[in-house]
């Protein structure tokens, strides 16, 4: 389970990094092509769609995902070539433990937050379609517009707009359907028709979640809001289609909007996202003036080849995207030490706290050859502790590819093993060789030994 907040927030940054160019790609290619309202709305749900899912696909092929990065805090020695700071892993971006389970831990707050306001919302839809009046005249007169087992409802002051994923019903405000002229009345029950035909409620309902999900990531929202104004405009063009001209049904919609009492639950309509007949008032009416013949087969699935860019955009960023990794301060019992253990000093002055008792009956002594002695043992030191850690983060990166805890765990304990042995037989190849330079340097001050100095070179 340790693993989890750096796999959650892997994700997470492949998401951030893929939909920015996704969000660009898709958002270009609505304004710059020639594509119908409803191929539009597709190449923007199928943007949403990848953002969502292309990490995730391309993340469980991707290795390294809670990987360990090695930090070492020595100071290496002229001749080390250990880094004197920290050591990464490549391509990766280290956080502690503490810092990614709070993350994660934010980001669900948000989460729990963005869907209890959305539930709160279709529950206060919910009692106001239970408080409605299904009007069965409405039915009778547009039942041959009216999809198999969709209802009419009347509302106080809510709609027109389609209420339910399953089983959708429509919704009308009493005064509006009182009032609202036939041809009026006829044009905006062929735009909540399309909307069922469409199955934009479900559409809908899953865009809301996947927004609600990713509430920290403005272009969610913005691609999110772009496929709203899109999916009305889709609407009211196959709404057009069945009238006389696109200019007859632009006319009713225009009546519609002037009947429209105020609504009282405009927090509800905000909350839930449904159709707002003032919103992008501009961009709709345009688009029904605009509206091209009925597009052909192939010009159908012209969004199917705009959604190729897109999925390149997604495998670049699984590409190139770094991974997290957890971020552990490794001991002289667990990795690369830290201080005193990447570099040793060049003087017996220095040296590891095993031979202070050796340095210190000669540290007030003068002896060119002993501090020669000295100098190559800490030399030979600073090589051995070298290899061993140039070995140790080598076999660290290996581990990358590792997706079983388990697996991982035993891997890692092995190299810290291996890497505490080496440690150990570096250690005690420099703590004999400053004893027997000691005791050599020891036995030369002896009386009567200075003709004979085992300390030759």
């Amino acid at each position: 389970m340790s693993e989890l907040p750096f796999l959650v927030l892997d994700y997470a940054l492949q998401h951030l990094l893929a939909s920015s160019l996704i969000a660009l790609v898709a958002l270009l290619l609505c304004r710059t092509t020639a594509l119908s309202p409803a191929a539009r709305a597709r190449v923007l749900a199928g943007a949403l769609m990848l953002c969502v899912l292309g990490p995730a696909l391309f993340l469980a092929q991707r290795p390294g995902a809670a990987a360990v990065a090695v930090s070492a805090t020595a100071s290496a020695s002229a001749d080390s070539d250990v880094p004197a700071k920290a050591t990464w892993l490549p391509r990766s971006i280290a956080i502690s433990q503490s810092t990614a389970t709070l993350l994660v831990a934010l980001w669900f707050a948000g989460v729990t937050w963005q869907l209890g306001r959305r539930a709160k919302a279709y529950l206060g839809l919910h009692r106001l379609i239970a408080t409605s009046v299904r009007s069965r005249r409405l039915e009778r007169d547009y039942r041959q517009m009216l999809p198999k087992g969709v209802a009419i409802h009347l509302c106080a002051s809510f709609g027109p707009a389609v209420a339910g994923t399953l089983r959708p019903k429509i919704l009308l405000p009493e005064q509006l359907a009182a009032t609202l002229p036939d041809e009026a009345l006829r044009a905006v029950l062929l735009h909540e028709i399309a909307h069922i035909r469409r199955h934009d409620p479900l559409a809908h309902a899953l865009q809301k979640i996947a927004e609600a999900l990713f509430w920290w990531n403005p272009l969610m929202r913005r691609l999110g809001a772009a496929l709203d104004t899109v999916r009305e405009i889709a609407c009211d063009v196959e709404a057009s289609r069945s009238c006389d001209t696109p200019t007859d049904y632009a006319d009713a919609l225009l009546t519609a909007i002037e009947h429209l009492v105020p609504l009282r639950e405009a927090r509800l309509v905000a909350t839930l996202g449904v159709s707002d007949a003032l919103q992008a008032l501009d961009q709709r009416i345009s688009g029904i003036i605009e509206e091209r013949p009925k597009p052909g087969p192939a010009a159908t699935f012209a969004w199917v080849v705009a959604l190729l860019p897109m999925y390149a955009a997604c495998m670049a960023v699984a590409a190139v995207a770094p991974a997290l990794t957890r971020t552990m301060a490794v001991t002289a019992a667990a990795g690369p030490a830290t201080t005193d253990v990447a570099a040793r000093p060049a003087t017996a002055a220095a040296a590891e706290p095993a031979t202070t008792a050796a340095t210190e009956t000669t540290s007030g002594l003068s002896g060119d050859r002993y501090q020669r002695s000295a100098a190559r043992a800490s030399h030979d030191y600073d090589l051995g502790a070298t290899a061993a850690s140039i070995a140790y983060q080598r076999r660290i990166a290996q581990l990358d590819g590792i997706v079983s805890s388990d697996v991982y765990d035993e891997r890692l304990s092995q190299i810290r093993q291996d890497y505490d042995e080496a440690m150990s037989a570096t250690q005690a190849r420099y703590t004999q060789a400053i004893t027997r330079a000691a005791e050599r340097f020891e036995s030369a001050r002896q009386p009567g030994d200075a003709g004979a100095s085992p300390l030759q070179e």
